[in-house]
């Protein structure tokens, strides 16, 4: 790690902590709607209507009518929904076994990008890991997204540190690089073991500061 004395981590939450798989969501709405699930990936887009669900602009409702434009497809509003919370898989628990030590020694944040009707969702079904965090910090809420820096020092503010005394770790790029320009000390993972990697050398740094 570049930082050797951290003041606080900050992590992403899905495929850092708790896996997901949005296959699983394509699956889910192709199976209600009849359709190849191919229509689903070919037209998915990160795009402004997306954006706008995260930062609570808009609700699922209204998501969901832009869905079934961007598609061609017509659903009811529980088939939208259910598709919608099928992305989130088992905890990873070996990071969540190891945030348990670093928490004991560190303060421990997550920042992760959502929107409401999966933040209800992962929010009860990950009830006691999230225990871990001091606190989770949701787009939706917040009203701002990653990787826009804005978003970061605002988490950093909350936090009542600078972002330079922060080890933040995500496995999106994107994310990376915002909090970096942000000032924050950033860590790219690709897997819960790269999660893991960057966890312990925290711990070595933690160790050699005492």
């Amino acid at each position: 790690m570049t930082l050797k004395t951290p003041s606080a981590v900050l992590l992403d939450l899905g495929n850092v902590v708790v896996g997901i798989d949005f296959r699983k969501v394509f699956r889910s709405w192709s199976e209600s709607a009849n359709v190849d699930e191919r229509r689903f990936y070919d037209r998915w887009r990160v795009d402004e209507a997306y954006k706008q669900h995260e930062i609570g602009a808009t609700d699922f409702a209204t998501y969901s009518e832009h869905l079934a434009k961007l598609f061609d497809v017509e659903l009811s509003q529980d088939d939208w929904l259910a598709g919608w919370n099928a992305l989130f898989l088992a905890p990873f628990q070996d990071v969540i076994d190891r945030l348990q030590v670093v928490s004991e020694q560190l303060p421990t944040f997550c920042f992760s990008n959502t929107n409401a009707a999966h933040y209800a969702s992962w929010s009860r079904r990950y009830r006691e890991e999230l225990k871990v965090f001091q606190r989770v910090f949701v787009s939706n809420e917040i009203g701002l997204r990653k990787p826009d820096i804005p978003a970061f020092e605002f988490v950093a503010s909350e936090m009542a540190l600078p972002p330079a005394q922060i080890v933040f770790i995500d496995d999106t790029l994107e994310n990376v690089e915002g909090a970096r320009a942000a000032g924050m000390h950033a860590v790219h993972v690709t897997s819960s073991a790269e999660v893991l990697r960057a966890l312990a050398g925290l711990d070595g740094d933690m160790q050699a500061s005492h």
